[in-house]
């Protein structure tokens, strides 16, 4: 299998298809074709997959904010704020920080 793949690959170099015995140029300019197609699509995928991974990204920004929204809004945590702005306000007049 990997013979096969390997002499696929080689089909697709223009050099190999040149120096082949018998060759047409048709067939050299077939192989670079695909050659250039190949790495066109290479480059595409390599752009998605660096666009997937900028919105996995903003996602996970996203998320997060939310679920900081979520807690900032809950009432657990407008208690604890009452009761830290209570324990600064008694400090206040003991000590300056």
């Amino acid at each position: 299998m990997a013979y096969l793949c390997k002499r696929s690959i080689d089909w697709l170099n223009p050099a190999v298809v040149f120096l082949m015995p018998g060759s047409l140029s048709a067939l050299g300019d077939l192989a670079r074709v695909f050659k250039d197609m190949a790495n066109q699509v290479y480059m595409r995928e390599k752009a998605l997959k660096e666009q997937v991974q900028e919105l996995q990204i903003h996602l996970n920004e996203r998320t997060q904010g939310a679920q900081v929204d979520e807690i900032v809004g809950s009432e657990y945590f407008k208690e604890l704020e009452k009761i830290v702005k209570k324990n600064r306000a008694r400090k206040k007049p003991d000590q300056k920080t």
